[in-house]
């Protein structure tokens, strides 16, 4: 796990790019703020640079894992931004 984590690097994310700025489907960026790798400012850019992406869900305080440590506030957030997701495709 620790060489996984050692080796995560945001230039992949920036190698994807062009990929990124097509990519239409909904998409909800769920971000630590207290994340040493991937620092908020990424977040940001990812829903400036995903179509798809309408927002940006801070959890304060949380880290790289966060989703497996606070996984009630992950799935709260998913259920609700399915639900929104579900009303926009209703109308």
């Amino acid at each position: 796990m620790e060489r996984f984590v050692v080796s995560i690097d945001k230039a992949q994310l920036l190698a994807i790019e062009p990929e990124l700025r097509v990519l239409r489907v909904p998409t909800l960026a769920m971000w630590g703020t207290a994340d040493p790798i991937f620092e908020l400012p990424l977040a940001y850019w990812l829903r400036d640079t995903i179509p798809g992406c309408r927002e940006v869900v801070e959890i304060p305080g949380g880290k790289l894992l966060w989703p497996s440590e606070r996984p009630d506030e992950l799935a709260a957030q998913l259920r609700r931004h399915w639900g929104v997701e579900r009303e926009r495709a209703a109308v």
